[in-house]
């Protein structure tokens, strides 16, 4: 049994190494075979370099040979074409060892020689794809250009020419002497070949000029072409660049968003380590994207793309030098080193704010006032935040409290926003800018309560009974009054107390502490405890003083007096 088993899977194994084996026999036959041809097209293009190596030098050693003899004005003409067969000689000659050696790179078997730096020489073999670019791409125009300048000189010596024929052909052959007929006949048939070889050269110009334009090529078919070339070249190149950056991106982007996502839990140090690597990740895949670019752009042999790179990079680097310290005060404010941190407390435009959250637009907060603002990270570097404790101050009140002003206005917080607040005062709404109200240094009255105090006066006559009796029975009524009202409930406190003798009354302090749900009746609490005083001395009897003003008479007034009973005429005219 274990016989037969191995026996069927030796078959098996022979049937399916079989197509495999066969396949990779073929592959080897099909490679042989295109070796063979490859040196056989070898063997024959070393024949014919060879034999242009012949002919050649033949030419050259011929060409020596008349240099000798040649007259001083040819010598010129015969060196430069020796130069050109040299060259060419030389050429065939390396073409017919590189064809032999396989086509290897030779340099590196070369003596090493110190070549000085040149940032100009390396600038230029950078840059000179992106010049021979642009060339290519304004070839056409200045091709133009220059034939249309052409044609306009051929058209002014064409002129010239005619007039010049013309003139000649004003004077009659058979006037002329035969001497200066000769020269005639000479000269004018002179200036008859130079304007037809201006003719034709016009021509010339003017049809060339004629298929530059594009006159014999539809542009449909020229505009196909270009595009066809674009995404066969250079499109496919751009495209191929691009999607390895997108890659590249995406894979490095996922890790970041992991990263981030660890980051979420844990102490400042901890987040603080997180956020360093973000970072850091962050630079580490934008030089990754570039280097993508770099590589497919180096793989696909465009060197007009790769010079663009390395220009913009350049350029970069250069702007880098100005913006480096914007950059890292930038980098220690996302770090959490900087002069403002997260979740602290900081003055903007008057008002305190919470750090909400830094980043390339940082967002601060008042958790009193409706809505956020969004700061660019640069704008962070003029501000200092603290840390904020979890009780301070972020507003004097919010919506539905009742403030009192400065000047004594009283009204309702309606609405505050980060920009206006707005009051409820009589009835009427009225605007107050945000940070103008935080230094208003405006009473709450809804926060912790209020206190009332009034004065009150009772008439002097009632010495007697100031101290004793009037105190305990303006208090009892006070209170009475107090409890008798709807908010009576929110009363925390009464004072009733001896102030002071005054000029005219012995007055009489009376102060109320309200609870803060009150804060609606703060003008009610002082007019029920007039009220009470009065309805008091009402039922008691006493009196109550009002301001009194005593006018004293001196010598003055009684020689007035005798002056106006000795001369009573001057009343009438006194009177008008």
């Amino acid at each position: 049994m274990p016989f037969r088993i191995l026996l069927l899977v030796l078959l098996l194994g022979s049937c399916i190494g079989h197509p495999a084996l066969a396949q990779t026999t073929a592959d080897e036959e099909t490679a042989e075979a295109e070796l063979a041809q490859r040196r056989a097209e070898a063997r024959e293009r070393l024949a014919e370099i060879q034999q242009t190596i012949f002919s050649r030098r033949e030419e050259l050693v011929s060409l020596q040979q008349q240099l000798e003899v040649a007259p001083e004005e040819e010598k010129a003409v015969l060196q430069e074409r020796i130069d050109r067969l040299s060259t060419a000689i030389a050429e065939l000659n390396e073409s017919f060892e590189q064809i032999l050696i396989g086509g290897i790179d030779t340099d590196a078997l070369g003596s090493a020689e110190e070549q000085p730096f040149d940032w100009r020489v390396e600038l230029e073999q950078i840059t000179r794809p992106l010049l021979n670019s642009l060339s290519d791409l304004t070839e056409k125009p200045r091709r133009i250009e220059a034939l249309r300048a052409n044609i306009q000189r051929l058209e002014e010596q064409e002129a010239v020419a005619s007039r010049g024929v013309e003139s000649l052909e004003g004077f009659q052959d058979d006037e002329l002497a035969e001497p200066v007929r000769t020269r005639y006949e000479a000269v004018r048939a002179e200036w008859a070949e130079r304007l037809a070889d201006i003719r034709r050269s016009l021509e010339l110009a003017r049809f060339q000029l004629a298929n530059l334009r594009g006159q014999n090529v539809s542009w449909q078919e020229s505009l196909g072409n270009s595009l066809e070339s674009f995404t066969e070249g250079r499109g496919l190149t751009l495209l191929l660049g691009i999607a390895a950056a997108v890659v590249v991106w995406v894979l490095l982007k996922v890790l970041l968003l992991a990263i981030q996502k660890l980051g979420k839990h844990g102490d400042r140090q901890h987040n603080m380590r997180v956020r360093l690597v973000t970072y850091s990740f962050r630079v580490i895949t934008t030089a990754l994207v570039i280097m993508a670019l770099l590589v497919v752009f180096y793989v696909r042999g465009d060197l007009l793309l790769t010079a663009l790179v390395i220009i913009g990079l350049a350029a970069l680097a250069l702007s880098l030098r100005q913006t480096v310290p914007r950059y890292m005060a930038e980098v220690r404010l996302l770090l959490g080193v900087g002069p403002v941190r997260h979740g602290e407390r900081v003055i903007y435009n008057g008002l305190p704010m919470r750090v909400r959250s830094i980043n390339m637009y940082s967002v601060l907060h008042n958790p009193a006032l409706e809505g956020v603002v969004r700061l660019p990270l640069l704008a962070l570097n003029d501000l200092v935040s603290r840390p904020a404790h979890s009780d301070e101050v972020w507003f004097p009140c919010k919506s539905g409290d009742y403030v009192l002003l400065p000047e004594g206005g009283f009204g309702l917080v309606v609405r505050q926003t980060l920009e206006t607040v707005e009051l409820k005062m009589l009835g009427s709404p009225i605007l107050f800018s945000s940070a103008d109200f935080f230094a208003m240094n405006v009473r709450n009255l809804s926060k912790a309560g209020f206190g009332v105090a009034v004065t009150f006066g009772i008439d002097y006559r009632h010495q007697g009974i100031c101290l004793d009796g009037v105190p305990g029975r303006f208090e009892a009524a006070v209170d009475r009054a107090l409890k008798a009202q709807d908010w009576g409930e929110h009363v925390t406190g009464l004072l009733v107390d001896f102030k002071e003798a005054g000029a005219n009354s012995l007055d009489y302090l009376i102060f109320v502490s309200m609870a803060g749900a009150a804060a609606g009746s703060y003008f009610a609490v002082g007019r029920v405890v007039q009220k009470a005083c009065v309805a008091v001395c009402n039922d008691e009897g006493w009196g109550i003083p009002f301001a009194q003003l005593t006018v004293h008479q001196g010598e003055g007034f009684d020689a007035m007096r005798e002056v106006r009973q000795r001369q009573p005429s001057l009343e009438p005219s006194l009177g008008r």
